[in-house]
C-alpha cells in the first residue's frame, strides 16, 4: 500500500520568503543611509581645542582659504633652479645721538650761623705784631704791621696816669704780655690772686675791683728804665688786661690801674695773642704842660654821664 507525504500549501511558504527579503532590504538601506557622509553644508563645526587661539567672536583664527597654498606638481627630471640671493642692504649711517645730561640739583645756600659776637680769631687773618692801649680814646688796638686789624673799648684807671706803686694809676710806656692766665675758664669766672675761685660774677651787680674771665699780666719791656725800678715795676704792681664785673663802666676811666675789658672781648683777645707780644700804653692827647691825659669827646661824654648819675656805684 502506498503512503502519500503530506505537503504544506506552497502559498504560505512563498509569502514568508517574500516578507524576509523585504525586511533584509529595509535594514540594508537604513545601514547604508547612516554610513553615508552628510554634505559639507550640513556638517557640524568641530569644537575649537582649548589651546587653539580664537578671536573675540569665539571662532578659531584659521587662515582664509586663499591663504592656503596648494601643492604644485613638479614634473620629473627637471633640475631645481636655485633662488637668487638678494644683495646685502647697505649699512645705515650711524647717527650720533647727543648725550643727555641730567640737570644738577641746585642746593639752597646754607646761611651762616649767627653769633652774638665774632668768634675767636675770626678777624685775625694775619698774625698780630703788637697791641696799643690809648687812654685818650679808651681803646685797645691790635696791629699787624702798621694796620689796625681789631679794636676794643677798655676802661683805664679813674685816678689818671702814673708809674708809682700804691697810686692805682695806669702806667704809660712799653710793655709785653708776661703771663696768660684763665685758659678754658667759663665766661665771667672770678679770679682771686690769679687763681680760679670757681664763682661766676653777676655782671653789674657785684661790688669791688673784681678780675674776671681772663688775665694777661703785663711787664715793662725795659727793666733798666728808672721809672719802673723796684716796686714801680708794672709787673710787681700787678697791672693786668682782664675782664670785669662792672661792664657798665667800659668806655671811661674807672679801674684801679689795670686795663678792663668786656668779658667776651677779653676772652677773644686772650685766644688771639701770645705771651711775649709787645703792648704799648699811650695817651694820644696828653697835656704837655700838666702831663695829664686828656680824653676825646666820646670818653668825656661817658664821664659826664657817670658823674650825673645819682646812683653811687662802688668800683
Amino acid at each position: 500500500m502506498k503512503h502519500t507525504r503530506y505537503h504544506r500549501p506552497q502559498s504560505h511558504h512563498g509569502l514568508l520568503k517574500t516578507i524576509g527579503s523585504g525586511i533584509f532590504l529595509f535594514t540594508l538601506i537604513v545601514l547604508l543611509t547612516q554610513c553615508t557622509p552628510a554634505p559639507k553644508a550640513d556638517r557640524l563645526m568641530k569644537p575649537v581645542p582649548i589651546n587653539q587661539t580664537s578671536d573675540q567672536s569665539g571662532m578659531p583664527n584659521f587662515p582664509p582659504p586663499e591663504a592656503v597654498s596648494k601643492p604644485v606638481a613638479v614634473p620629473e627630471n627637471v633640475p631645481a633652479t636655485p633662488l637668487p640671493i638678494p644683495a646685502p642692504m647697505p649699512p645705515k649711517p650711524e647717527v650720533e645721538v647727543p648725550a643727555v645730561t641730567e640737570p644738577k640739583e641746585e642746593k639752597p645756600p646754607v646761611p651762616a650761623p649767627v653769633t652774638p659776637f665774632p668768634p675767636a680769631q675770626s678777624s685775625m687773618e694775619v698774625t698780630p705784631t703788637r697791641l696799643e692801649v690809648d687812654l685818650s680814646t679808651q681803646k685797645l688796638k691790635i696791629y699787624a704791621g702798621e694796620q689796625v686789624i681789631r679794636d676794643y673799648p677798655i676802661s683805664s684807671s679813674k685816678y689818671g696816669i702814673g708809674n708809682q706803686a700804691g697810686t692805682n694809676k695806669t702806667p704809660l710806656g712799653k710793655h709785653y704780655i708776661k703771663t696768660k692766665i684763665g685758659e678754658g675758664a667759663p665766661e665771667n669766672t672770678i679770679f682771686q690772686a690769679r687763681a680760679n675761685s670757681g664763682r661766676i660774677a653777676k655782671i653789674d651787680q657785684e661790688t669791688g675791683d673784681l678780675v674776671t674771665s681772663r688775665i694777661m699780666w703785663l711787664k715793662e719791656s725795659d727793666e733798666t728804665d728808672p721809672k719802673f725800678a723796684g716796686s714801680n715795676s708794672s709787673y710787681r704792681r700787678f697791672i693786668y688786661i682782664h675782664g670785669t664785673a662792672a661792664e657798665r663802666n667800659i668806655g671811661r676811666p674807672a679801674s684801679h690801674g689795670c686795663i678792663r675789658m668786656y668779658n667776651k672781648d677779653v676772652i677773644e683777645l686772650y685766644e688771639t695773642v701770645k705771651e711775649g707780644l709787645p703792648v704799648e700804653i699811650i695817651c694820644s692827647q696828653q697835656n704837655p704842660a700838666t702831663g695829664e691825659c686828656q680824653y676825646d669827646n666820646a670818653v668825656m661824654s661817658k664821664i659826664t654821664q657817670a658823674n650825673n648819675n645819682t646812683v653811687n656805684h662802688a668800683d
